[in-house]
């Protein structure tokens, strides 16, 4: 810790505190200037299209509107830079917390698959080593066609379920399994259909973990939520 005269001085932190002039006087003049400039560049582009024209509104009027368009730019911006940081911590919440969601529906899904297994198999009912082959052959072509649908999608290439299923390329049942893992796994948002993934390689980083536990459930005779379709 630095010392003058023997008294101490606080360590440097490298973090600037807030202060009137830094963090609220001088946004605000930037806003209420970039909102006057707004305006300033209406006017003169109104006036500029009135000369063409040949037509001419009222000065008080030309200046009312302009003014208003100057005062709203200068209004948004102001409250976009503060509450720009609240709005981004409510945003963060929000993912995170979707996030936090899919991942524990993902662990009760096989939680219940594994008690469905287990009561089955109390019931006297077992799955026989071709079904179980068959499962797995399923898990296998749902992950296969899922990248493809991804493939598609980003190259801007036919992707729906009737078209791939007239053209004989994916079957309608296939089609759905592949889907339902691609949202299980988040890459395709279940409420918008939009896809979140920029890559197939990104994609398939997020597809795989849920991939391998449906695989390690259809070798213990369970069948995965996505697989069902």
């Amino acid at each position: 810790m630095a010392t003058t005269n023997n008294i101490p001085l606080p360590a440097a932190t490298g973090k600037e505190s807030p202060t009137w002039m830094a963090h609220v006087l001088i946004p605000l003049t930037q806003n209420l200037l970039g909102g006057l400039a707004v305006s300033s560049l209406t006017l003169i582009a109104y006036y500029a299209v009135s000369n063409w024209l040949g037509s001419a509104m009222e000065t008080k009027s030309a200046l009312l509107w302009n003014g208003l368009i100057g005062a709203v730019v200068a209004s948004g911006f102001t409250v976009v830079r503060f509450f720009g940081d609240d709005l981004g911590i409510l945003t963060g919440a929000y993912r995170a917390g979707q996030a936090s969601r899919d991942i524990e529906v993902n662990a009760l899904s096989l939680e219940l698959q594994e008690c469905q297994r287990l009561i089955d198999q109390l019931n006297g009912i077992t799955i026989n080593n071709r079904q179980r082959d068959e499962l797995i052959d399923r898990c296998q072509r749902s992950r296969d066609h899922a990248l493809d649908l991804v493939r598609r999608r980003l190259a801007g290439e036919e992707y729906r379920r009737k078209q791939l299923d007239a053209s004989r390329v994916i079957n309608q049942h296939d089609w759905g399994r592949a889907h339902k893992l691609l949202c299980q796994a988040g890459v395709i948002d279940r409420h918008t259909k939009m896809m979140t993934a920029r890559t197939v390689a990104e994609a398939q980083r997020a597809l795989d973990p849920v991939y391998k536990n449906g695989l390690e459930m259809a070798k213990r005779g369970g069948r995965p939520a996505w697989l069902v379709a």
